[in-house]
């Protein structure tokens, strides 16, 4: 499942990047937790993402995501709606 996610995600971005879009949405609706992976991969995407000039931007992100992102700081680095 994990890297069916992975694999979606770059697809994702080559596409946006590909249509010459600036901001790629991530729906977190139904992600309860993330772990050290899951933080790996945001960052990662983050990263080409900026290379790029696309922002990645987080939507229906759960209490529990969201205050791992701010404990790690991570809110900084992604666009949450």
């Amino acid at each position: 499942m994990r890297s069916d996610f992975r694999r979606a995600a770059f697809e994702a971005l080559e596409q946006v990047v590909r249509e010459g879009d600036q901001v790629l949405v991530i729906d977190l609706a139904a992600t309860q937790e993330v772990d050290a992976a899951g933080l790996g991969l945001l960052l990662l995407l983050e990263k080409q993402g900026r290379e790029s000039s696309v922002r990645l931007r987080l939507i229906n992100v759960r209490e529990r995501v969201r205050s791992l992102l701010v404990v790690t700081r991570l809110d900084r680095r992604f666009e949450i709606a």
